[in-house]
């Protein structure tokens, strides 16, 4: 779940009642730990974050396991992140941050899919989330039993991208998709604890933001319609980190063909696609 080594988390995930997705990104690099955490609201089109940028190494720390741990305290509050196995515990507490807001969570990152791994260098894979999240005066909780998130590792912090993934239940049984639209070896379907590949994606865009975008893969005899609803913008200008694009979430519905030769059947695929200049 990210690069252990490194310090690297970067994931998003909805809240138990499928409404708010939590965002949150861990970059230990060098001597520089970033940290961005927040809630992102669709039908209120709403991001509610906090963000803290550490400078100097003492923020990394053994645990009581052997393993590497990010432990930073500033002025303006603490976060930890311990890697106890394949989960990731973490703690942020900040009253008052460098952008929008004071926050508070306590959450529990807990792998559900294999790892999708086309190389060493990059991960990528589905998890649930046990905890709750504190923004302003609102609480946000997820459960190990409703709340799915997708999880990438460090690469996403470097160099051109465009990604997409998605996540629905059909019957109890989760569906994923993982696609990186410059490499169509990367492409990944997850269905009812299978992983396999689906061939080249093919997207098309609505002409103005809001309208439908269609993917296709032959394949796997896949069509989806995709509704944008919220456009987080990404503009990261650091000496060390530099982060711009764009991050749109929205809903999906469609169909597909599993590997077995079932024909699948879904709406309200939660979405997200991913820019990076």
């Amino acid at each position: 779940m990210g690069n252990r080594k490194n310090g690297y988390i970067y994931c998003h995930a909805l809240d138990e009642s499928g409404s708010a997705i939590l965002t949150l990104a861990v970059l230990k690099k060098g001597a520089h730990t970033a940290l961005e955490c927040g809630i992102i609201d669709p039908k209120s089109k709403e991001k509610l974050e906090c963000i803290e940028y550490i400078f100097g190494k003492n923020g990394v720390k053994k645990d009581l396991f052997g393993g590497e741990k990010i432990e930073v305290t500033t002025k303006n509050g603490s976060f930890s992140v311990a890697f106890c196995g394949d989960e990731k515990h973490i703690n942020i507490r900040f009253e008052k941050c460098l952008a929008h807001t004071e926050l508070t969570a306590e959450i529990v990152l807990k792998p559900l899919s294999p790892v999708i791994s086309p190389d060493k260098e990059e991960k990528t894979g589905f998890f649930t989330v046990q905890g709750k999240v504190f923004v302003k005066d609102r609480e946000y909780t997820f459960s190990y039993e409703k709340s799915v998130g997708i999880f990438r590792s460090s690469k996403v912090f470097s160099g051109k991208s465009r990604y997409g993934a998605g996540f629905v239940y059909i019957d109890r049984k989760l569906l994923a998709l993982v696609s990186d639209f410059e490499n169509e070896d990367k492409n990944r379907v997850f269905y009812d604890g299978v992983l396999y590949e689906t061939g080249g994606f093919s997207l098309k865009k609505g002409e103005s933001f809001g309208e439908e975008w269609i993917l296709t893969s032959q394949k796997c005899d896949m069509k989806i319609s995709f509704f944008p609803k919220f456009n987080d913008r990404i503009d990261v200008s650091r000496p060390w980190l530099r982060l711009h694009g764009d991050r749109v979430f929205g809903t999906a519905s469609g169909s597909m063909t599993s590997k077995d030769g079932k024909c699948l059947s879904f709406d309200g695929m939660h979405c997200l696609y991913e820019r990076i200049d």
